[in-house]
């Protein structure tokens, strides 16, 4: 499972690296955030299954951890640090620790994993999220029914005071008594505008609220696909093993 794993870990390096190459080198194209994001994932991914088949004392792990290293020297710009990313092979040697009673255990493999170091990076963009099983998610809809209505009603009411102030203006300008002064009908105009900028900045504030709520909305999908595609990618390497050991078997 461990060479399956690494050889297909490393083509999906290979192939990040060399679309990378020719974005830099054909292109003369900066590599966006995105892509960087996307070939640190990968590297990660490689590590984590090197780490994993370290532990698992792995025959071929020193063949391929050399194969990776001299991927990482394919790099064709300095946007990543490629000495955090580098394999260390673990030095042979072994460790025996002595219990009171006499007897000894080798700790080979808990050296191993003490000493196994994982590269991991932070990124503004990105958000950690654990998938709580116990958490239904209602899906998003243009036009939410029940409480999810509550800030479209408020818009309306506001969008409806709005051009009932418009039309009262209207009404009020057109019934003016003749012997009103232009101040005084200055002054009212004014007092119309204000009341009328007070329920603009009203409908300005849920308007945002609501787009911020579509926002949320659009995080908790985008998580909810990659732990989809996270279990897709699960359930594919567990099927291959499985046609593997029967294949073997057979």
């Amino acid at each position: 499972m461990e060479s399956l794993q690494l050889s297909y870990e490393l083509e999906r390096l290979v192939d990040i690296i060399e679309e990378r190459k020719r974005l830099v080198t054909v292109l003369k194209i900066e590599p966006s955030s995105n892509d960087n994001l996307s070939l640190k994932k990968q590297l990660n991914k490689v590590l984590d299954s090197l780490n994993e088949a370290r532990l698992n004392a792995f025959e071929e792990l020193e063949d391929y951890a050399t194969n990776y290293n001299d991927i990482l020297t394919d790099i064709p710009d300095n946007a990543v640090d490629t000495k955090l990313y580098q394999f260390q092979l673990p030095q042979k040697s072994e460790t025996s620790t002595t219990i009171t009673d006499g007897s000894s255990m080798t700790n080979g493999n808990a050296a191993l994993r003490d000493a196994t170091k994982k590269v991991r990076f932070r990124d503004d963009n990105l958000v950690s999220y654990k998938e709580d099983s116990n958490q239904s998610f209602v899906p998003y809809k243009d036009e939410p029914e029940g409480n999810d209505n509550t800030n479209t009603d408020d818009i309306e009411q506001e969008r409806q005071k709005l051009f009932d102030s418009s039309i009262a203006l209207e009404q009020t300008t057109s019934a003016i008594s003749p012997q009103f002064s232009n101040q005084e009908l200055f002054i009212q105009q004014q007092q119309q505008l204000l009341e009328q900028d007070s329920q603009l900045e009203r409908l300005s504030g849920s308007i945002r609220t609501t787009h911020g709520i579509s926002l949320s909305i659009n995080d908790e999908v985008n998580e909810q696909n990659d732990q989809v595609l996270h279990d897709l990618e699960s359930l594919f390497w567990t099927t291959v093993v499985g046609i593997w050991i029967e294949l073997k078997g057979g």
